[in-house]
């Protein structure tokens, strides 16, 4: 018998619609700088048809705001300090930093087609998708 997926919120389809990553509880602490506590937030990924669950690797950091987009996960993290932009590709399983951010937190980010676009010191800020152009902007 398969069980479904547990509660989740925020969550981004994988391409094919057989994953999901997501947040399994929503967390308001990463809006408290360098917050380490028990509710730290983290990026899980089911698999849909038989509910397996994988954990984008982090060391006490909050992780939020995932989009799926090819085969890398995209998420907003403050695991360097300020809230940055951060890739988990889901082949090689490694996280990877996309964006410096020495300036100020990321307070948003979404996806859309060839590019994620953040929200940093009121203004927005478009970073492409594509790996060829990934370390230009």
């Amino acid at each position: 018998m398969a069980l479904s997926p547990p509660s989740a919120i925020y969550g981004s389809l994988s391409p094919d619609g057989k994953r999901i990553a997501y947040l399994p509880f929503a967390s308001q602490y990463y809006w408290w700088k360098r917050y380490r506590g028990g509710a730290t937030s983290r990026i899980w990924i089911a698999d849909l048809p038989d509910c397996r669950i994988e954990k984008i690797p982090r060391d006490n950091s909050n992780d939020f705001n995932p989009m799926w987009i090819d085969d890398r996960i995209y998420f907003l993290s403050d695991r360097d300090g300020l809230i940055s932009l951060f890739a988990y590709d889901v082949a090689t399983k490694k996280v990877s930093k996309v964006i410096d951010n020495p300036e100020s937190d990321i307070l948003s980010a979404s996806a859309g087609p060839g590019a994620i676009v953040c929200e940093r010191f009121g203004s927005l800020h478009l970073y492409p998708t594509f790996r060829s152009f990934e370390g230009v902007v």
